[in-house]
């Protein structure tokens, strides 16, 4: 496994420019394609300057004993006058260009990064290892940019001048030209080692960095930063914070110092090769293989030499070096492997029906929550065996091994659940926290795919259609919804962009949810967040709009996962009977662990660690010992006998 990677990350390294230059050319075609003749020109420039320097100081030498005329010395002057100032405009414009193409190429990168992860399939979110991922690659777009760039840069202005000093030199003396050589080798050496050393702490620092990242966020987040003040938990999360960022830099110091220690003795090499190419060119004036104007241009090109080599080498590639992992991993998430199925029109809202359905997710993750713990060694991070089928390789019974060597089954999150939801039906999902609820209504939708058994949408397998297509018609609300930093009518009407947003429409989906907008200073054009000269609402100002939302979106199927929590009872029960009305003829799904409101549902189904043990009517269920009947007697003081009479029918 480790060969696997090893050979994965050769290639991906070996392969990163041919997959990322014609991304880079095509979010600015006209700018690049410039940017690489200008570079060509700029580079060459400076190898003709170094020859204008020897024809200058011939001709000086030369008008100084009265072999040639001034005329002739003064025209060389000038030459190598023209010839500077062209470097020097070349040069910035050079250093211009790539500022410019970085911006178009950067959001272009950024896209294609968002455009995948539409894609995925949701499960992805899921485990923590792909989280991972995507942090890699957020980091790796970053640097892919000037990952290209400097390999252009290496192509097309450091070679161009490396190969013209090289002949310049062997035709003034073959072994004059081993000075590349001798510059070369042992600084690029230093640069191949730190490329993996730079790689393999990518791979190390990620999940660490993820840590802390989420630690910052629960101190100055804006939706953390209530309680954490109000319980005086920021000390607490700064002591973590400091733990994870204190490991963060140990990582990274150990691998700079690594990747240094090799340089510096490799640029000792360096500089014992400069000594013998100035010893080299000394001897050879003193024989006089050469002018005194060869070796005038050649001793002032020498320092030039260097330091260009020096930037290419220990600038240019030690930065490619240093960002390898990064931008390999951002390679890996865009190849990372999408989530199947056609997009086409959808066949349609008839039945949906759910044969023996079961559902695990990753390791670690139950009823999708996800965990930010310390971070593990290789040693004792969960190994995981060989994956089945293409549809089921995620959930079936694969097997997680412990740190001790033995094998746990997966824990089903639904396990074996059949249900048939009719065109036009209301369904009431029930049951304890962590009973498999919220899973079961995402399978339905089509969101998540069953490790086990099938979802059929009106016959069709939801493996087959894409979610483009699964989603077109399905609207939903969740507990856990988004407050929009947007006007009142954008947050409502994000639902369904594409669709008429007349205030007549606008009017309808807030009073079915008891949003009045002649309460807000603007009306629907009040702008909801504080950070943009708006007003904030409470949280449950805020779920009636999240609510408006879900029933703005046209559907045939709509999901409501615990959306009235912070609604008090009698105000729910005036929600659920505005949703009963837009209901009709239409299949609903309602998630809740409260049993006030259930009754306007046709059927009721009671889940119980990841099972299906009850279904039937209120009456049906209230009437016979089980699951129901003990959740509504511990529920039943909750609802006043009022709240509960002003409970209409659906049908």
């Amino acid at each position: 496994m480790k060969k696997q990677t090893e050979k994965k990350r050769e290639r991906s390294a070996a392969g990163a420019l041919g997959k990322l230059l014609p991304v880079m050319m095509k979010a600015a075609p006209v700018l690049f394609a410039a940017n690489i003749l200008l570079s060509v020109f700029h580079g060459v420039s400076f190898g003709v300057e170094t020859m204008m320097q020897q024809r200058f100081f011939d001709k000086a030498v030369d008008a100084a004993g009265g072999e040639t005329g001034i005329l002739q010395a003064f025209l060389a002057l000038a030459f190598l006058g023209i010839t500077n100032v062209a470097c020097q405009v070349l040069n910035g414009a050079a250093n211009f260009l790539p500022g410019v193409v970085e911006g178009k190429a950067g959001a272009h990168l950024s896209r294609l990064i968002h455009e995948k992860i539409a894609r995925l399939d949701p499960v992805v979110f899921e485990d923590t290892e792909k989280l991972d991922d995507i942090n890699k690659a957020e980091q790796g777009k970053d640097s892919a940019f000037w990952y290209v760039y400097n390999v252009i840069a290496i192509l097309t202005f450091y070679i161009p001048y490396f190969a013209f000093m090289g002949w310049y030199l062997f035709s003034l003396k073959p072994i004059l030209a081993s000075a590349i050589v001798i510059i070369f080798l042992p600084t690029a050496l230093a640069q191949l080692l730190r490329v993996k050393v730079f790689a393999h702490l990518e791979d190390d620092s990620a999940p660490v960095r993820r840590e802390y990242e989420y630690y910052e966020t629960c101190m100055v987040g804006r939706e953390y930063f209530k309680e954490t003040r109000l319980l005086g938990g920021f000390f607490y999360f700064k002591k973590l914070y400091q733990e994870t960022l204190v490991c963060l830099q140990k990582l990274r110091f150990k691998a700079t110092m690594k990747a240094n220690l090799f340089e510096l003795s490799m640029r000792v090499l360096t500089v014992a090769g400069y000594c013998g190419i100035l010893w080299m060119l000394y001897d050879a004036l003193m024989k006089q293989e050469v002018t005194v104007g060869a070796f005038a241009a050649v001793f002032n090109s020498l320092g030039m030499l260097y330091s260009i080599m020096e930037e290419v080498i220990c600038r240019h590639m030690a930065e490619m070096a240093q960002n390898t992992g990064s931008i390999r991993n951002y390679l890996n998430f865009l190849a990372m492997e999408e989530r199947a199925g056609q997009q086409r029109e959808a066949p349609g809202w008839g039945d949906i029906v759910l044969e023996n359905v079961s559902f695990s997710y990753p390791a670690g993750n139950m009823e999708g929550n996800r965990s930010i713990g310390k971070s593990h060694s290789k040693e004792e991070k969960h190994s995981k065996e060989e994956k089945h089928s293409k549809e089921e390789k995620q959930f079936k019974e694969e097997k997680h091994s412990k740190e001790d060597g033995t094998a746990e089954p997966v824990k089903y999150a639904v396990k074996n659940v059949s249900l048939t939801l009719r065109k036009g039906e209301t369904l009431a999902v029930v049951g304890e926290n962590g009973s498999g609820k919220s899973t079961l209504i995402r399978l339905i939708a089509g969101l998540y795919l069953p490790g086990e058994g099938s979802v059929k949408k009106n016959g069709v397998d939801t493996r087959e259609l894409a979610m483009g297509a699964l989603t077109a018609r399905t609207s939903a609300v969740f507990q856990k919804y988004q407050r929009y930093q947007m006007t009142l009518a954008e947050n409502i009407s994000i639902s369904d962009a594409a669709a008429d947003c007349g205030k007549a429409r606008l009017d309808s989906v807030c009073e079915m949810t008891g949003t009045e907008a002649g309460a807000f200073p603007r009306g629907y054009e009040t702008m909801l967040s504080r950070e943009f000269d708006g007003i904030d609402l409470s949280g449950g100002q805020w779920q009636r709009v999240a609510i408006a939302r879900g029933f703005f979106r046209s559907h045939d199927l709509i999901i409501l996962d615990e959306p009235t929590a912070a609604i008090d009872p009698y105000e729910e029960t005036r929600i659920y009977n505005r949703f009963a009305e837009i209901a009709r003829d239409k299949s609903a799904v309602i998630v809740t662990h409260r049993l006030g409101s259930v009754k306007l549902a046709d059927r009721i189904l009671v889940m119980k660690d990841g099972e299906a043990v009850q279904t039937g009517t209120h009456e049906e269920l209230i009437a016979r010992e089980g699951e129901y009947k003990r959740l509504y007697e511990a529920q039943e003081q909750w609802y006043s006998e009022t709240a509960s009479a002003l409970l209409l029918p659906l049908k």
